[in-house]
């Protein structure tokens, strides 16, 4: 049976509006159509993508920082990562920054008992794990220091973000031997913590430092930092190869299971934050709860798949990953096979936890939609275009279902009942239909030959996007 994937790529203007949005998303205003062939060695990615499993379980992994005070959601990740202990310079012991927020963290396994917490050791300028690897003696002591964490928080295991090995370029000290001793490292860490608990690290994008072909062994997964890629006028993080990328987290995956990586073992990183320019924004990072969207174009990158801003005069400002590119990156994990997602970090996402939930949506099928097709889900920032008046009930992390809107919503808002969607049916298999507007999406099952779709309780003056995705299944 050969699996042929169409998808179509549209951008449906701004419907009933008399004017031109601020925010402007513009995928190629004509039809764009890629086709995926299993077969062909040439396509993007560059490996056959793996079909999704409807019954495999994938996990997202969140780290969460010592210095903010925001607990993690934990119905929308199956891993948390607290971040960070440190070595001492004795190696006597770790410097476990924070511990009364570590304890409250892993006190959430009490009540969501799937939950795993881990300890991540290092960080950037995080030093002494050059001078610790290299001794047998301080390697043990590390060992038993991260063990004896473990017991006292009942923590799920050890996350090593050694950054990195070799390589001082985060003023700390290394070795020509780092490599060698990683490995001698993660051996020594399996055998004190024991076949069940965890041992992780974050890795570069560039999969330089590891010797992942002797590691990988002694290791449960790879969360690879797919970020910090490139500054404006790059993508921070794009998900596939543009000429706004300098490295993508496709190529990124690539090169880590070319230096011995199982898929089935790589979480791809995803950032709650992005760079600026250095000038309308800072060039350091800046979280997605922090971004000022005002004076500023919003523009979509078709090939890198990821958005940025940009200011009058066209230059890019702000590379950064939103709710639909999130998403778009949910996806990609389920269609390479990879175990899961991980993002940095979870204090960085907005109130609405606009981000992880676009995430767990599609890789732990979360969902606070019943399906009714005459319903929606709208943040309030959304709806506040059009009703500015309207106050809206906080009943899920401030997300409103409206229902029978127009004509017993909230309001008496003029608006337009319906507008059909069409597009060249050429498949036999069933369609998906997925429109989106920043934060905002529904998806509906088309089935197949239908080539039309009415939607219903759209705004005035929004852009909208949709892509259509269809298979067709011969013998």
């Amino acid at each position: 049976m050969r699996l042929n994937r169409i998808i179509f790529l549209l951008l449906l203007g701004a419907l009933c509006a008399c004017t031109k949005p601020e925010e402007i998303t513009p995928p190629p205003p004509e039809e764009k159509i890629a086709i995926t062939d299993p077969d062909d060695e040439t396509q993007k990615p560059d490996n056959p993508v793996t079909p999704a499993d409807p019954d495999r379980e994938y996990i997202i992994v969140g780290y969460a920082t010592y210095w903010d005070k925001t607990m993690p959601n934990p119905s929308l990740l199956t891993h948390i990562n607290y971040s960070f202990a440190h070595i001492k310079s004795d190696f006597e012991s770790l410097d476990i920054k924070t511990e009364s927020r570590l304890g409250k963290i892993a006190a959430l396994k009490k009540t969501n008992p799937k939950l795993k917490v881990l300890l991540s050791v290092g960080g950037w300028e995080a030093g002494n794990f050059s001078e610790m690897a290299a001794d047998a003696t301080h390697r043990q002591n590390f060992c038993n220091n991260c063990l004896a964490a473990v017991k006292k928080y009942d923590l799920d295991g050890i996350d090593l973000d050694w950054e990195y090995p070799t390589s001082s370029s985060a003023g700390i000290s290394s070795s020509p031997n780092d490599t060698k001793n990683f490995n001698l490292l993660v051996s020594d860490l399996r055998k004190t913590l024991g076949d069940d608990k965890l041992v992780t690290m974050a890795s570069s994008a560039s999969a330089k430092y590891i010797d992942f072909k002797t590691a990988i062994q002694f290791m449960d997964y790879v969360n690879i930092m797919t970020y910090d890629m490139g500054k404006p006028p790059y993508h921070n993080a794009g998900l596939y190869k543009s000429s706004k990328t300098k490295r993508s987290c496709d190529e990124s995956v690539e090169l880590h299971f070319k230096a011995g990586v199982p898929y089935e073992k790589i979480v791809l990183g995803i950032p709650f934050y992005g760079h600026g320019n250095g000038k309308e924004f800072s060039t350091d990072c800046v979280d997605y709860n922090e971004i000022k969207f005002d004076g500023f174009d919003k523009r979509w990158d078709d090939q890198a798949m990821v958005p940025y801003l940009t200011n009058k005069s066209g230059e890019m400002v702000l590379s950064y990953d939103d709710p639909t590119s999130v998403g778009l990156k949910a996806d990609y994990v389920k269609k390479r096979g990879l175990l899961g997602a991980m993002y940095w970090n979870i204090e960085a996402d907005d109130s609405d936890w606009s981000l992880s939930k676009a995430i767990a949506e599609r890789l732990l099928n979360t969902s606070s939609d019943t399906g009714d097709e005459d319903a929606f889900l709208a943040t309030n920032e959304y709806v506040e275009k059009y009703l500015e008046e309207v106050n809206y009930t906080d009943t899920d992390y401030s997300t409103t279902k409206i229902l029978g809107y127009p004509g017993g919503g909230p309001g008496t808002a003029d608006v337009p009942p319906t507008y059909t969607i069409s597009w060249d049916a050429s498949s036999s298999g069933d369609q998906k239909l997925r429109l989106w507007e920043g934060t905002w999406s529904r998806e509906f099952t088309v089935p197949a030959g239908t080539g039309t779709h009415d939607v219903t309780n759209l705004v005035p003056g929004v852009t909208y996007q949709y892509i259509v995705t269809a298979s067709d299944e011969s013998v």
